[in-house]
């Protein structure tokens, strides 16, 4: 498990500004959600889910996998 490739762990102020820079606002998605997703971003990672409001923001932003 040591040897997979890990994501990137982002701070909540930036993920604050990553919601905003974004315009994810009003998207009915939690935090953690935002976390992941920033992190997905920023990792440059697909992001697979079958949460509805996730998956939205995800092909919003080109990380959703297919």
């Amino acid at each position: 498990m040591s040897a997979l490739p890990q994501a990137k762990e982002l701070q909540h102020d930036e993920v604050l500004y990553f919601i905003e820079q974004h315009r994810l606002i009003g998207l009915g998605a939690s935090f953690i959600d935002m976390h992941l997703l920033a992190s997905a971003v920023l990792t440059h990672v697909p992001l697979w889910t079958l949460d509805k409001v996730l998956a939205t923001a995800s092909e919003k932003l080109q990380v959703h996998y297919k």
